[in-house]
């Protein structure tokens, strides 16, 4: 994935870090942003001294915020050799990708109806998401998928559902975002994503969820 590090800094989509705060949190939120947008791929090494110079953090709070990827299935400790971005076998990958579909069938099954402010903000990410599609940087579409698939699922109220949706989603970030490698796929994503707001609107029973499903499969064809 091409990346361009000075737009990156700028980008709205990226969570804002204060200077100010628990340094642990910060560097956990940076370096989880670098996973799930690809700067940081599967099986690269991270260290220290590099992170904590690139991030104006000493190394203590750096090396908490790897053991918290790490409990997260983010990061993989490697004895004598130190954290590497978790790799993951097409196995799991599939294992994981099914516990999606199920918690995301849960959540769509308890959506009340949208109100015209969240139709609203999900058009305004879908448009957002448009303009990378001929772009060779694509990378903020990682973040905008999220918000826009977020914006639907937060509107159930199975909150510990929710949360432990929104863990496996992290962990699967950095494989989802290959759905976006050609434009292709990129202009199919917001295409599909128009049906889903078009399914929230109508509120014909069971149209979000077929709809969901077949945008789902993306994520099986993209690796």
């Amino acid at each position: 994935m091409k990346v361009d590090s000075q737009r990156d800094e700028e980008s709205p989509d990226r969570p804002k870090l204060v200077k100010t705060g628990d340094a642990v949190v910060r560097a956990v939120v940076e370096i989880r942003y670098r996973i799930m947008t690809g700067r940081l791929s599967a099986g690269e090494q991270l260290r220290q001294e590099e992170l904590a110079r690139e991030l104006l953090i000493s190394r203590a709070p750096i090396r908490e915020a790897l053991r918290a990827l790490s409990d997260q299935g983010l990061l993989e400790h490697r004895v004598h050799s130190g954290y590497f971005v978790k790799k993951r076998p097409a196995e799991e990958l599939r294992q994981i990708y099914r516990i999606l579909g199920f918690l995301e069938g849960l959540v769509m099954e308890e959506l009340p109806p949208p109100t015209p402010e969240v139709i609203d903000r999900l058009r305004k990410i879908n448009d957002k998401m448009r303009e990378y599609i001929r772009t060779d940087d694509w990378s903020p579409m990682v973040d905008l998928n999220r918000q826009f698939h977020f914006e639907i699922f937060r509107l159930s109220p199975l909150k510990v559902v929710l949360e432990e949706l929104e863990r496996l989603w992290t962990i699967a970030a950095p494989y989802i975002a290959q759905k976006y490698t050609t434009e292709a796929m990129r202009s199919r994503t917001i295409f599909e994503h128009e049906g889903l707001i078009d399914a929230l609107i109508s509120q014909e029973p069971g149209a979000l969820t077929e709809r969901l499903a077949v945008h789902r499969s993306q994520r099986q064809t993209a690796n």
